[in-house]
């Protein structure tokens, strides 16, 4: 099966699977800014399922795990519009349909596209003799640009995944406030055309 096949097969699968089931995945919350965000001001973004690239993190379903933590920092953080599952479910299965040959990035951007988002979080997990490491990865879908890349380390049990999901949205949720607060680029001046002399008369 070709790789980009495989890749969105691995998430369809993981996004229709029994809903996560220790009560503790819904701890990964953010810690409280005091901010509040009005609607018009949240970012939308579609938080997909983190690839997992060991066989230990594989056989736990981590990649299922992360982004559930992660959907739950976002949404309760009142500082994104995050897209439901169910909406990337139904664009994974219409691309798996109808595209093959994507890489995983530029899979990933077309659903977040398509489900309307201006960014995606992505990324990896990997869990070897009892540690885990999660990449997480904060890209821009119209340009394909990665703004923001982050990584946490850290034991391999439930509560280790958790405090090091929280760290991760932690600062991605402080690059995001930066980025609201920096002024929009200015408009170019008409200043030039509007002093220059008047160009002289045929001689």
């Amino acid at each position: 099966m070709p790789r980009a096949s495989a890749f969105l097969l691995f998430l369809l699968l993981g996004l229709l699977a029994v809903p996560l089931a220790p009560a503790q995945a819904a701890e990964a919350e953010s810690p409280s800014s005091g901010a509040t965000f009005r609607a018009a001001d949240r970012q939308k973004i579609a938080i997909l399922e983190f690839e997992p690239v060991t066989a230990k993190a594989r056989n736990s379903e981590k990649g299922r795990l992360v982004s559930e933590m992660l959907t739950t920092a976002a949404v309760n953080s009142g500082r994104f519009e995050v897209v439901e599952r169910r909406i990337i479910s139904r664009l994974l299965e219409e691309l798996e349909f109808g595209e093959r040959g994507l890489t995983y990035t530029s899979a990933a951007l077309k659903v977040g596209a398509m489900a309307g988002a201006t960014a995606i979080v992505s990324g990896s997990v990997a869990e070897e003799d009892g540690k885990t490491r999660i990449d997480a990865r904060f890209i821009d879908v119209e340009t394909g640009r990665i703004l923001w890349a982050g990584v946490a380390m850290g034991p391999a049990s439930l509560s280790g995944i958790s405090d090091a999901t929280k760290r991760l949205f932690r600062d991605l949720a402080a690059f995001a406030d930066a980025a609201r607060r920096q002024p929009p680029p200015a408009a170019p001046k008409d200043d030039d055309a509007a002093t220059a002399p008047p160009a002289a008369p045929p001689g």
